[in-house]
């Protein structure tokens, strides 16, 4: 987990839910997923 920008909630560290943090989004496999189009974050 870590401080990224469309966290869910106050859990900034939670890996499952911001994928490692390592991300610009959430990813679930350690933020491995492919980044969106600049500007979508889906919730």
């Amino acid at each position: 987990g870590g401080p990224v920008a469309n966290s869910a909630g106050p859990r900034r560290h939670d890996s499952r839910r911001d994928g490692g943090g390592a991300a610009p989004r959430k990813g679930g496999d350690n933020g491995r997923e492919p980044p969106p189009p600049e500007g979508t974050y889906p919730m």
